[in-house]
């Protein structure tokens, strides 16, 4: 934006400035200041062309800018109803004072710039954890059809055998599987896996076999 935007204000005039008063760089003596970088001292406003009357009783007026790494970010204006008002040590306080709201500021800045990137490393070391866990999930789902495959590919085992080494294969396949136990039902006989007992939590599904 090329506009200049009071942030604070003090003062017995400070009312008179509405909420987020702001103006354009260039324009009057602060928007000038905030355009050239370079500090203005004006004794007498009126003997000023740059000088935009308000309803505040100026007539002396200091401005100074603000800046960070080089660049205006702000200016520091100050307003009297005398002529004159200004002194070389007024000067040279409120050149000190605008160097230590410089170094406020480019903190604010370093410390917001901090914030956003350990927000976003904290984001995306999030997506990572999830990836991790979905593939973690996957191998663990893969891994049980391939050792399904394998184990009906061979025709070794019983039929009892081969429904019993099922009913092992899939409690590593579950989210959690030091807690999971499996039971396949076939013909009314059971095959079960150690520890197996019937709780409300559980999951059923049919198979339908050739």
């Amino acid at each position: 934006s090329n506009a200049l935007v009071m942030c604070s204000k003090a003062g017995e005039y400070a009312g008179h400035f509405p909420p987020g008063h702001r103006i354009q760089q260039g324009e009057g003596i602060v928007g000038s200041v905030g355009m050239s970088g370079e500090m203005k001292l004006v004794n007498q406003v009126y003997d000023d062309p740059l000088y935009i009357p308000t309803l505040i009783p100026t007539q002396s007026e200091l401005s100074l800018p603000i800046r960070v790494a080089g660049e205006v970010v702000g200016v520091l204006d100050v307003q009297s109803p005398q002529p004159n008002a200004f002194t070389d040590e007024d000067i040279k306080v409120l050149g000190t004072l605008v160097d230590q709201m410089a170094v406020v500021i480019e903190n604010a800045r370093l410390y917001e710039a901090v914030q956003k990137e350990l927000a976003e490393r904290k984001r995306l070391e999030g997506e990572r954890q999830v990836l991790i866990y979905d593939l973690g999930v996957r191998v663990k789902e893969l891994t049980a059809l391939h050792h399904a495959t394998r184990l009906f590919q061979n025709t070794a085992p019983s039929e009892p055998e081969t429904l019993q080494a099922l009913a092992e294969i899939l409690p590593p396949a579950w989210q959690y599987p030091e807690i999971t136990v499996a039971r396949v039902t076939v013909d009314h006989k059971e095959y079960i896996t150690a520890g197996f007992v019937e709780t409300p939590w559980m999951q059923r599904a049919a198979v339908n076999l050739p």
